[in-house]
């Protein structure tokens, strides 16, 4: 029995990972050559902003902080304390442990991700355009999680909070009525608590980097590159891992298909990579692995909008990642 967990982006764990990325683009559009290791926490009305860069940049990080937080929900706000230090001595390729990412692509969709995570994603993004954009769903807030799986791979649990006067059943037939592309009745089960229970980070505590795998439950949670800089493996190797995944499975390699790229710090390529399918053959004879090298990104895979794009794009379904295309 697999799940997929997804969040609005009010929820507080999303909530500071946005926060993160944002303060970190715009490290990298000041200053791309920026090295950094920032950390976002808090909760009931208050964000701590944590870490170390090494930058010429220099600006506001509590403006950012609190734009960011409007942008999420016009409604959400919380007194930023910031404590950002010089960084000394950073690898400029990864940690100062060793990493490994992986990429996971499967057939099962046209998207190459698990049904379950697509499905999940469909759902949050169909939502996430009535929040927006319907005034008919002004009660909806920002703060909400969709859990798409189960033992038969079609149940759909939403949980949210409400300031609404409607029962839960009547909040139910609206959720029926625009998702009805992706889910019956009889799949949909809502989890409806207090407003105040879905606040946010008005009400609850979150921290950057502890969001769940792109991938769902099927697999192990992928390391967090959020607060980092781009060529950090967990950003730019993660993406390159899941761009050849992709690529194997379009070529017919393989149902499914699981990269591994091992990055030692101060070193651009990865020492080591582990290629297999479903079947458990090897794939690595069908790979370069120079074509993994952190100092030379692809056109277009260097844009600081990434970090921010690559957790949005759950909810924003506008968006397109290049290793996704």
């Amino acid at each position: 029995m697999a799940w997929a967990h997804l969040e609005g982006p009010g929820a507080p764990d999303t909530a500071c990972d946005l926060v993160t990325a944002a303060i970190t683009d715009e490290y990298l559009r000041r200053d791309p050559a920026s090295l950094l290791n920032i950390r976002v926490s808090g909760g009931h009305g208050v964000l701590f902003v944590a870490g170390e860069a090494k930058s010429q940049a220099d600006f506001d990080v509590a403006a950012v902080v609190r734009r960011t937080l409007g942008q999420i929900d016009a409604g959400l706000s919380a007194e930023p304390f910031i404590a950002i230090e010089p960084m000394i001595d950073p690898p400029l390729f990864g940690d100062r442990d060793p990493l490994t990412v992986f990429g996971y692509a499967t057939s099962e969709t046209e998207s190459r991700l698990p049904r379950e995570v697509e499905r999940g994603r469909q759902i949050l993004q169909t939502i996430e355009v009535r929040r927006l954009m319907d005034a008919d769903w002004y009660w909806l807030g920002s703060d909400y999680a969709v859990f798409t799986g189960g033992v038969r791979g079609r149940e759909v649990i939403i949980r949210l909070g409400h300031a609404d006067h409607a029962s839960p059943e009547e909040i139910k037939t609206r959720f029926i009525q625009i998702l009805s592309e992706f889910v019956e009745a009889g799949e949909l089960r809502l989890v409806v608590a207090n407003a105040k229970a879905n606040g946010g980070l008005a009400s609850r505590i979150g921290s950057s980097g502890r969001r769940l795998s792109p991938y769902g439950r099927k697999l192990p949670p992928t390391p967090s590159g959020i607060g980092h800089h781009l060529a950090h493996p967990a950003n730019l190797g993660a993406w390159y891992a899941r761009a050849a995944a992709r690529e194997l499975v379009a070529g017919g390699f393989g149902k499914a298909v699981l990269a591994e790229l091992d990055y030692t710090p101060h070193e651009s390529k990865p020492s080591a990579m582990r290629v297999r399918n479903e079947k458990g053959e090897d794939l690595r004879q069908h790979l370069d692995l120079a074509r993994f090298d952190l100092s030379h990104p692809p056109v277009g895979w260097d844009s600081p909008k990434l970090l921010v794009e690559s957790i949005r794009v759950a909810f924003d379904g506008m968006l397109r990642l290049p290793w996704e295309l």
